[in-house]
């Protein structure tokens, strides 16, 4: 018994192991593709600590600001003054990572020669067009409007439960 869960737990490390050693989805997997310089590679690399910093910051002020919308709507009285600014700032914010995400893109995309530039082209091309592809499918996967409310998958949902009814 014991040579069994030994044997399973091997496996199970090995697989785990197999799977989050596999290259990063998006259009920086394929960075190998572009023959990059040492310099090129310091570059990118400096690229992507400073967007990740931006990133976390951006992501923190986003989930504060959620947290103080779930406040807001839970509370005694709701104004919709209030809220509707709250939700602007929380739309602002998801504006401004996207646009975080783009820079990175540009900043990259700046360092690169011509010819790395048509690959990181193509390589975001595929990017996009395999999310363009996926997004079909996670809408199928939703439950039914009825089964949202009753269990409530999403935050949103969960959030706007708890709301008394006037």
């Amino acid at each position: 018994m014991k040579s069994r869960f030994f044997f399973f737990a091997v496996l199970l490390f090995s697989f785990s192991f197999a799977l989050f050693s596999q290259p990063m989805n998006g259009p920086r997997r394929g960075v190998n593709q572009l023959n990059l310089t040492d310099q090129q590679k310091d570059q990118f690399q400096k690229i992507h600590f400073d967007t990740q910093k931006k990133n976390i910051e951006l992501t923190a002020k986003l989930a504060t600001a959620r947290v103080d919308l779930k406040q807001m709507l839970l509370g005694d009285k709701q104004e919709k003054s209030a809220v509707e600014k709250k939700l602007k700032e929380i739309s602002d914010l998801q504006v401004s990572l996207k646009m975080n995400r783009f820079n990175d893109w540009t900043e990259c995309n700046k360092i690169l020669t011509p010819e790395q530039q048509k690959i990181w082209k193509q390589q975001l091309q595929r990017h996009l067009l395999g999310a363009e592809n996926r997004r079909p499918m996670m809408n199928n996967r939703r439950p039914s409007m009825q089964n949202r409310q009753n269990n409530a998958p999403y935050p949103r949902h969960r959030m706007m439960q708890n709301i008394p009814q006037n």
